[in-house]
C-alpha cells in the first residue's frame, strides 16, 4: 500500500474521464419481459461485430424513459441510440410493444422479427390478441421509422449511413463518452503483446490528442490523417496498456512555412547491460532470510531455499555499476528499462527516487541522477501473499498466516503454483534522443 499511490492516480484519471459527459453507443438491446435475465459481460454479437457498442435495456426504461429525437431514441439525459434491437423470442409484454409502437410512429428504427404472443399470462387470453394485433399493424406500417426483420445490426447501421465507430485490429477494444463537442475514447490493448496499430475513429475535423493515464501526460497526436469514415490515428501500445484519445473544438496546428536544416545528431551510445551481480535483501514482518547474491538479475522464487521461493514481502535489488568514459555524454536522455517485476517496484540511482513503477512498460528516466564513474541502482519489489499462502500449505515455511478465501472448490493452495516475484529483467541503461 505505500507505494500504490501512482496505480490509484491511474485509476484516477481513467475515472475521471469515464465520468464525464455520456456514453456513445449505436444499438440499443431490449432483453426481454422475464424475471431471471441478466445482462452478460460485454461481447459484440456477431451480428453487430466489431467497431459498434451497444447498452442493455428492459421494459421500464422502453415505458418510461425512451423518447424520439432526430429519428434516435434519446434517454432523457442525452445519451442516444440508433436503432433497438428486440430479443430473439417471439412474446412481448403488450404494453412494451404499443410503445415500441409510438417511438416507431415517431421515427425510430427497431430490429427484430414479429412477435405472435403476449409475454406472461396476465389478461390471458386477450393479451395474445392484442399483441397480434398491434404487430400486425406495426410490421406492416411502421408510418415515419422503420421495422426490420431480414437484416443485422450492422446491415442496418450502414444503412442508415453509420461507419463504425472505432476500426482497429481486433486485440484493440474501446469504449466512447462525448462531452458537450469533445469526443473522448478510451483504447486499451487487450493482449500481453506490445501492438503498433493505425485506429480510425468517428470523427472529423478536429486533431486528435493523447492522453495517457500512466503518465498524466497530453500530447497532440502525430501523423494522423483524415480518412473516409473519420480520423486515423497510429498508436502504440505496451502489453496490456492503453490510452484516452480526446477530440476537442480546436483548430490543428498550422504547418510551418519554413523549416530550419540542422546538423544530423551525434550517433547515441550502445544500450549499457546491468544484468550481472545483483544483491537482494530482504524485509517481512513474517520474517526473512538474509540477503543473497545472484550472478544475474532474476525473480527471487528461482532460488532453491523455501524462504526465499515462498517469501512475501518487500526486498531492495541492489547493482553498482561503474559509467564507461564518454558514454553519458553521447546520451542526451537515458531511461533505465528494468524488464519485467512483479507486482510494483520503486527506484532509485545514487540515492536519487525516480518513482514507482507497476506496468510495462517499467521503465523510470535517469538522466538527472547518473554520473560519470561509480553509480548504484536500487529497486524496491513487492510481491504479494500468494506464494507465503502456498508454501505454508505445502509444510515448506513455518505457519504464520491465515485467511479465509478459498481458492476454488477443485484446488487447495498447496495445488497451486508459484507466482514468479521479483525482478526479472533483462535490466540495462537505453541512451534516448533529446525530445
Amino acid at each position: 500500500w505505500p507505494k500504490a499511490k501512482p496505480f490509484l492516480d491511474y485509476l484516477a484519471r481513467g475515472s475521471f474521464l469515464l465520468q464525464r459527459g455520456q456514453f456513445v453507443a449505436d444499438v440499443l438491446y431490449y432483453y426481454g419481459d422475464g424475471g431471471m435475465n441478466f445482462v452478460l459481460p460485454r461481447k459484440n454479437p456477431a451480428s453487430l461485430g466489431p467497431g459498434y457498442d451497444y447498452d442493455v435495456t428492459n421494459a421500464e426504461v422502453i415505458l418510461n424513459r425512451l423518447t424520439v429525437r432526430d429519428g434516435r431514441l434519446t434517454l432523457p439525459d442525452g445519451t442516444s441510440y440508433a436503432v433497438l434491437v428486440l430479443p430473439e423470442r417471439r412474446d412481448i409484454h403488450p404494453t412494451v410493444l404499443a410503445k415500441l409502437e409510438s417511438l416507431v410512429r415517431a421515427g425510430a428504427t427497431v430490429i427484430g422479427a414479429r412477435p405472435t404472443r403476449a409475454s406472461g399470462l396476465e389478461g390471458f387470453p386477450q393479451s395474445d390478441a392484442r399483441v397480434n394485433e398491434t404487430a400486425a399493424r406495426l410490421w406492416a406500417n411502421p408510418g415515419q421509422g422503420r421495422v426490420v426483420s431480414d437484416r443485422t445490426e450492422r446491415a442496418v447501421l450502414t444503412e442508415l449511413g453509420l461507419t463504425p465507430d472505432f476500426l482497429a485490429p481486433d486485440t484493440l477494444d474501446f469504449t466512447h463518452r462525448r462531452d458537450g463537442d469533445t469526443e473522448i475514447y478510451f483504447v486499451r490493448n487487450r493482449g500481453a503483446a506490445p501492438v503498433t496499430a493505425a485506429a480510425t475513429f468517428r470523427v472529423s475535423g478536429r486533431p486528435p490528442e493523447l492522453w495517457d493515464p500512466l503518465t498524466a501526460s497530453i500530447a497532440p497526436a502525430r501523423d494522423f490523417r483524415c480518412v473516409a469514415g473519420g480520423t486515423e490515428v497510429p498508436l502504440s501500445f505496451a502489453p496490456h496498456g492503453s490510452i484516452f484519445v480526446v477530440f476537442r473544438n480546436r483548430k490543428a496546428a498550422a504547418p510551418a512555412v519554413a523549416v530550419l536544416k540542422t546538423a544530423a545528431p551525434a550517433a547515441l551510445s550502445e544500450p549499457l547491460a546491468l544484468d550481472a551481480d545483483w544483491t537482494v535483501e530482504f524485509a517481512s514482518p513474517l520474517g526473512a532470510p538474509e540477503k543473497i547474491k545472484l550472478p544475474k538479475v532474476g525473480p527471487w522464487t528461482q532460488q532453491a531455499a523455501p524462504a526465499v521461493k515462498y517469501f512475501s514481502g518487500s526486498a531492495k535489488y541492489r547493482h553498482a555499476f561503474t559509467l564507461p568514459a564518454g558514454w553519458r555524454a553521447r546520451a542526451p536522455r537515458v531511461e533505465l528499462d528494468l524488464g519485467r517485476l512483479w507486482s510494483i517496484g520503486e527506484v532509485w540511482v545514487n540515492g536519487s527516487p525516480l518513482g514507482v513503477v507497476w506496468a510495462p512498460p517499467f521503465r523510470v528516466d535517469c538522466t538527472a541522477a547518473l554520473r560519470d564513474g561509480p553509480n548504484e541502482v536500487v529497486v524496491e519489489v513487492v510481491g504479494t501473499w500468494h506464494n507465503r499462502l502456498v508454501g505454508e500449505a505445502r509444510g515448506a515455511v513455518p505457519k504464520l498466516t491465515r485467511t479465509n478465501i478459498a481458492v476454488s472448490q477443485r484446488k487447495s493452495w498447496k495445488e497451486l503454483e508459484v507466482i514468479e516475484a521479483g525482478l526479472f529483467g533483462p535490466v540495462r541503461l537505453v541512451p534516448r534522443a533529446a525530445d
